[in-house]
Order: structure tokens, then C-alpha cells, then sequence
């Protein structure tokens, strides 16, 4: 490895993207990249019978390209920007995708690079969960470094700050993933890194926030992101320069995107030793991650209570003071993304038992009068142990804990009631009856992939072969064994 103790905080980085390989992985980190990956391709897959599917796919074929990468919605391959791209976008699509505690989602972009990358170069299995490896830790010490979203005054939190946006983790991610995958040495990856760190979004989320019908470009476009780490990296790999240095000195990539500070030591201290993988949350329902709290409580109640959807009167959600935005209580969400934050759509099509993937939100599901019926009675409020929950933030504003609370009363009065502090698919952090098991990430992997209008309907085999070599993805002499069974026939 090469000695980092007297470099910049962007040479470090640069050297711990270059100098990673699959050997200096400990088993569990090695384990954790390959449940991301899996979740990654089903979110890939099961966004595809979507508005957002259609209009993706659409794009790639007219933009055309060498068959270098697989798309795996649809089995096509085209170059591989174009597959990052639409990889990223398409598993962003249903927001069913992993989140870390920060409240930002890089899986689907970091994921979506290395892969595009390690089938180009016809890497190993091994590479492949090395490049992963490696670009979602770069992505989660970027986020640590810019902290938490959540703005807190007079020892309360007040909501979420004005200005803030992930696309920097996504982009970092991705490029990571991608300058990795390619071998480049630190001189490269550096330039990789200030080329990237250029072409980055500005930090949109405050914007996109405020509104009600919620379009379909989000927050931030997970697959620009994808796509920007790996057109950097392929650019840097040409020679072509970027900003040098680009996490140091006062005009450092924090003041280019707006923020007011930045922590080096979160971005750098342990790289290489200490690991964020674990404290991924893998989403198990396709919304938000902020309504699955909620949903973890109702999962509770329905396995012990039967709750008929006609009996009840009103629901109640004790949220925090960021999720009392409009978006979160929309009780007639118009739009496919804005079926996705709505926690009243949410515990609707939940209590209706409408099963997971893109019937969720779809314009048939929205339209429903039973499920907009329901939508009707559901509230949210304050909760105030919410605005003391910063006390159990761990460094860099991840969150660990979130209090939510949730009842139910049915027309005769009577309430049922629940709260909790996790929800369901929770990382490391969270006790054990939270974490996403690996048989969970299977059950979504196997269910995503082969419904309706998904590559492998009415193929449960292919599916079943999938993750056998998921789960064996070190053993693969080239990742070309794993991207082939999704071809297009």
C-alpha cells in the first residue's frame, strides 16, 4: 500500500482507491458488498415496467452504442456510460433501493459503474466486489464528511437545511467504483476524482422538496451520477486532468458545492480498516426509507391483530419535524415518485396487502377509491421525541435511531398502537430482529426479478441461478458469468 501519512485528504483517498485489492477485504465487508450488489440488481430489474423504465430504455436506444455493458432490465447491452446510466436511473426508479444512515442512497450508482466497468474490462468476481467495496466506502466517507441533513436550533431540530443534496455521494461513489475497477494508479484516480467532482449536480433535494407532485427527475439523478464516475474515470484513463486535489483547501469541492463545512478526518481517518458497509439499510418496501418506519410498526400489529381496512376510522403517525413536509403527508399523490413519499400512500397499499414492486405506485394503484379512501385517514404529527433524536446521531449525522409512532382507531373508538425506533431492513446499528437477513434480500432478489413485465417472469429458474452466483461472485474467473444470464435472448 502506499504510504498516505504526510498527503493531502484527496491523495489518500486516491491511494485507498487504487491500493485496495480483494485480499485486503475482512469476510464480512466481503459478504455485505455482495448482498448490495444483489439488492442493486434487483432494484435494477423491477424498476423497468415503470413511467421511468419506459422512458429510460427509450433514451439508451436512440443514443445507441458498442455492446460493451448489460442493462439488466431488459437483458441489451450498449456502451458502458449508457449502461451505468440506465442501470442507475432504472434502479432508483421504484426508490426501492438501499439507503445509508445519512439519509442518502449511492448504492444504485456506485453499483451500477463498477459493474458497467468490471464487464468492460472483463474483470474478475473478485474485482467486481472489490470495486463495490471500495466505491461505497468512498461514497459514505464523502457524506460523513459534508455531515447530516437534519438543522438543529435552541436543542431541537428544526427540520432538514436549506441547502442539501447527496449527488456528491453518488457521484463518489461511482467514480470510486469505477477508478477501481479500471486500475489506476493514485495519480490517476486523483484526477479521476477532481474530473468527477466538476461534473457533479448541484445539490438539489432543498428544491425538489418543496414540491407536492413530485416529477420524475428526483433529488438526484442516480443514473447522471453512475454515469458521471464512469465517464471520468474513462477520461482520467486518457489522460485528460481534472482539479487537483479537489477535497482540499478553502476552494475544495465543499465550498464548490455549497456547503458550509467538511470534515477531512471522517473523508480519511481508518480508510482501509474501518468500514461503513454494515450499517447499510436495505430497503424491504418500495417507498422512502422515512414510511418504513411506520410499516415496521403496522408489520408488528398485522402479525399480532387483524385490521380490516373498512373498520378504520382515523390513523395516526408521529414523524419528525423534516417529514411534516407536504410530500410526506400527500393524501392524493398524482405522480409515480409522489406515490413514493407519501406516508399515507405507503400505509394504505400496505394495509390493502398490494404485493411490493411497481403496483405500488402505479397510476391503477393511486386511482384505487379503496386506496384512496384510506389515504384519506391517515395524519401525521409531531412527535416530540423526535427533535432531540440528533443526541443519538453518530459522527457525520448518521442516524441510528428515529423515533415514530403510529395508531389506528377503528369506528367503534377502539386503538391500537405501536412505536419504534427502527425500521425493518436496518443496518449493524440497529438489534438483530431489524437487520435485513440475507434470506431478505433473497425473498426481495427472487420476487423483484420475476414479476410481471420483469426479465425473468415465468423463469424462476434463471433467477434461482442468479443468486447462486451472487452469492459465489468470488469464485467467477469473469463477471461476463454472472451478466449473461440476464442477455437478451
Amino acid at each position: 500500500m502506499t504510504d498516505v501519512s504526510k498527503v493531502t485528504a484527496t491523495a489518500k483517498l486516491a491511494c485507498f482507491i487504487a491500493d485496495t485489492k480483494f485480499e485486503d477485504l475482512p469476510d464480512d465487508v466481503v459478504n455485505e458488498a455482495k448482498r448490495i450488489i444483489m439488492d442493486a440488481i434487483a432494484c435494477q430489474v423491477v424498476g423497468l415496467p415503470t413511467e421511468i423504465g419506459d422512458i429510460v430504455m427509450n433514451y439508451i436506444n436512440k443514443l445507441g452504442g458498442n455492446p460493451q455493458a448489460t442493462v439488466f432490465a431488459t437483458g441489451e447491452k450498449t456502451n458502458c456510460v449508457n449502461a451505468a446510466y440506465a442501470n442507475g436511473k432504472i434502479g432508483n426508479a421504484l426508490d426501492y433501493d438501499d439507503v445509508f444512515p445519512t439519509i442518502t442512497h449511492f448504492g444504485e450508482a456506485t453499483v451500477a459503474a463498477g459493474l458497467a466497468l468490471c464487464e468492460t474490462e472483463n474483470r474478475s468476481g473478485k474485482d467486481l466486489i472489490t470495486a463495490i467495496a471500495v466505491g461505497y466506502e468512498t461514497a459514505a466517507r464523502v457524506s460523513l464528511a459534508f455531515g447530516g441533513i437534519y438543522e438543529i436550533k435552541g436543542g431541537k431540530i428544526i427540520g432538514a437545511k436549506k441547502r442539501h443534496g447527496s449527488s456528491r455521494d453518488d457521484v463518489f461513489g461511482a467514480t470510486g467504483a469505477a477508478a477501481n475497477a479500471m486500475k489506476q494508479s493514485p495519480k490517476v484516480v486523483s484526477n479521476t476524482l477532481g474530473i468527477a467532482g466538476g461534473m457533479c449536480p448541484v445539490p438539489t433535494h432543498a428544491r425538489w422538496g418543496a414540491m407536492i407532485d413530485l416529477p420524475l427527475f428526483k433529488y438526484w439523478e442516480s443514473g447522471w451520477c453512475a454515469q458521471t464516475g464512469v465517464a471520468a474515470a474513462l477520461l482520467a484513463g486518457e489522460g485528460y486532468t481534472g482539479y487537483e486535489n479537489i477535497f482540499d483547501g478553502d476552494r475544495g469541492f465543499y465550498f464548490m458545492y455549497g456547503a458550509d463545512s467538511f470534515d477531512s478526518d471522517l473523508l480519511t481517518g481508518g480508510l482501509g480498516k474501518e468500514w461503513y458497509l454494515s450499517e447499510n439499510v436495505i430497503k424491504l418496501w418500495p417507498c422512502c426509507r422515512y414510511p418504513q418506519y411506520p410499516l415496521t410498526v403496522l408489520k408488528e400489529l398485522t402479525a399480532k391483530h387483524k385490521i380490516k381496512v373498512q373498520d378504520i376510522e382515523k390513523i395516526t403517525v408521529g414523524v419528525d419535524p423534516h417529514t411534516l413536509q407536504r410530500r410526506f403527508s400527500n393524501q392524493e399523490p398524482k405522480t409515480l415518485v409522489a406515490a413514493q413519499f407519501s406516508y399515507p400512500h405507503a400505509i394504505s397499499v400496505f394495509l390493502h396487502g398490494i404485493p411490493r414492486g411497481p403496483k405500488w405506485q402505479i397510476e391503477e394503484t393511486r386511482n384505487n377509491s379503496s386506496v384512496a379512501e384510506l389515504r384519506r385517514k391517515v395524519f401525521l404529527e409531531l412527535d416530540p421525541r423526535t427533535e432531540r433524536m440528533y443526541e443519538s446521531f453518530q459522527p457525520g449525522g448518521r442516524i441510528t435511531k428515529h423515533p415514530c409512532s403510529l395508531e389506528i382507531m377503528d369506528k367503534k373508538g377502539e386503538k391500537l398502537s405501536g412505536t419504534t425506533d427502527y425500521c425493518w431492513g436496518d443496518g449493524s446499528f440497529a438489534p438483530k430482529k431489524y437487520q435485513a437477513t440475507d434470506k431478505d434480500i433473497e425473498d426481495k432478489f427472487r420476487e423483484a426479478v420475476t414479476l410481471p413485465g420483469c426479465i425473468f417472469a415465468g423463469k424462476p429458474e434463471k433467477a434461482e441461478k442468479a443468486i447462486d452466483l451472487l452469492w459465489s461472485l468470488e469464485k467467477l474467473a469473469s463477471v461476463r458469468k454472472l451478466t449473461q444470464i440476464f442477455a437478451k435472448a
